[in-house]
């Protein structure tokens, strides 16, 4: 199995399983506490977060994310779209509190991968998530938080992350999962081979007919995938 394989099947995994359910209650419901939880479970970032709000958290994110001054993010500029998320949401006096957080040891972390996976869903999974781990596969880390985000948004910028997105997309076009998605994966992927068990075993439960396209598409996509890892 290659790279490019597996990511499609951990794509279609993670969309059939969590983020298109969630996806279309937002489209249809709008934000909702109840979304946001989900997400943040699905995504375990709810230890990010505080949890001792008056208003409660999620109900305080769900609303950022329903107001008209929450930027649009189309990830046609993925360092812009980040930043203006960011200047707003750690300004705005509903969501600042929560952008900045102390852990036990006493130091500062602010919530930017929770923050990203947040806007992607708000951007209709056209802008990326921020996560260390393919931060990594891009050599994007740094020892600041801040510009390790920065860092990782721009080298995406750099390698034309849109238009890889929009010319993989017509051989994915029957499994059910966004070019995005598949590209996210195939970084985590990249960075460490212990996310590799369950996309493995996915693939193989799989119908030979799926199972022969999703390795037929993985193999159409794969080179120009390797073209986003330095």
């Amino acid at each position: 199995m290659t790279l490019a394989n597996l990511a499609i099947s951990e794509a279609q995994r993670w969309t059939l399983s969590l983020e298109e359910p969630i996806r279309k209650s937002i489209e249809s419901k709008g934000w909702s506490k109840e979304a946001v939880r989900a997400i943040a479970n699905g995504f375990q970032i709810t230890r990010t977060l505080p949890s001792n709000r008056a208003h409660g958290t999620f109900e305080v994110l769900a609303a950022f994310f329903r107001s008209p001054s929450c930027p649009k993010l189309e990830g046609k500029n993925m360092l812009a779209d980040y930043q203006s998320l960011v200047a707003q949401f750690s300004t705005d006096k509903t969501t600042r509190d929560i952008w900045i957080r102390e852990t036990t040891g006493g130091q500062t972390r602010r919530c930017h991968s929770a923050l990203s996976k947040l806007g992607m869903f708000h951007s209709g999974f056209k802008f990326p998530p921020f996560d260390s781990y393919a931060a990594k596969a891009m050599k994007a880390r740094t020892a600041a938080e801040v510009s390790m985000a920065e860092n990782y948004y721009a080298r995406l910028q750099d390698l034309r992350f849109r238009d890889i997105a929009d010319s993989i997309q017509a051989d994915l076009r029957d499994l059910s999962v966004q070019a995005e998605r598949v590209i996210d994966k195939y970084l985590m992927l990249s960075a460490d081979p212990k996310f590799r068990f369950l996309p493995a075993a996915y693939l193989q439960a799989q119908d030979p007919k799926v199972r022969d396209a999703m390795n037929e598409a993985g193999s159409k996509i794969e080179a120009t995938l390797k073209s986003l890892l330095p």
